[in-house]
């Protein structure tokens, strides 16, 4: 499967994956589920347009495993870097409109037969993480992480042995000042150059501090079951829209 560094995936040639080669798994992605207010704009996207996936291909990376295999793509073998949630609501709404002995809209299904994607490879699961939110910022129906964006993620990182969220954050606060091409590249080199970058500021909605920094923190250290209430509530609501905000927490 061609592959590329981040930073080059305009330049790569995009190629065909079919939905059931996608892995389902929650390690699938770093990123949260998508919540119902993002899954019923992106549905509303389907009824008009299809899946459209030529224009903005689903960024993708495989296991370390599956790198090692040549010949076809193995089912649930794909994992995400960009675009789980497009793919997963699409999925999802097929599955839901045969359930209900409903008609499959045309388009969607012909989007699906042929998702276009990129392979890009990262140094580790933290600079996939990164990556992924660094272009999120940039996303029209998928807005800027927000605090609760970071809970899922670090919560997520932490099934990685990445058991430290600050360090993490502080992590983070270094990378987002540089463009996503340096996510895969080595640290050391980040660091260097720094002291080259000091009027590189970091986008506004990029920042974890103030009373994001202290939301992440609150809920972190929640007890599991009001974390997981909370976490409900942003799903159904939206975080915007929900009780369980950054002002609140």
């Amino acid at each position: 499967m061609p592959a590329c560094l981040a930073g080059q995936q305009d330049t790569q040639p995009a190629f065909c994956v079919l939905p059931w080669h996608f892995d389902m798994e929650n390690e699938a992605s770093l990123r949260e589920p998508p919540t119902l207010d993002v899954a019923v704009k992106l549905i509303e996207n389907f009824k008009v347009d299809g899946f459209v996936s030529v224009g903005e291909p689903v960024l993708i990376r495989l296991p370390a495993n599956q790198l090692q295999m040549s010949g076809n793509i193995k089912d649930g073998s794909v994992w995400f870097l960009k675009g789980a949630a497009r793919v997963t609501t699409a999925i999802a709404a097929v599955v839901a409109l045969d359930k209900l002995n409903l008609e499959v809209p045309e388009s969607l299904l012909r989007g699906l037969q042929a998702i276009k994607c990129k392979h890009v490879r990262l140094q580790d699961r933290q600079s996939e993480l990164f990556f992924n939110m660094k272009l999120s910022s940039r996303g029209s129906i998928r807005k800027a992480p927000s605090a609760i964006s970071w809970v899922f993620s670090l919560m997520n990182m932490a099934a990685w042995g990445h058991s430290d969220p600050q360090s993490l954050i502080r992590a983070w606060k270094l990378a987002s000042q540089f463009q996503p091409e340096v996510m895969s590249v080595d640290p050391t080199w980040c660091l260097q150059s720094m002291f080259l970058n000091r009027n590189e500021d970091v986008a506004k909605q990029d920042k974890i501090v103030g009373h994001k920094q202290q939301a992440v923190k609150n809920i972190l250290e929640l007890p599991e079951p009001c974390r997981v209430l909370i976490l409900d509530a942003v799903s159904v609501h939206g975080w915007e829209s929900c009780l369980a905000n950054v002002n609140m927490l």
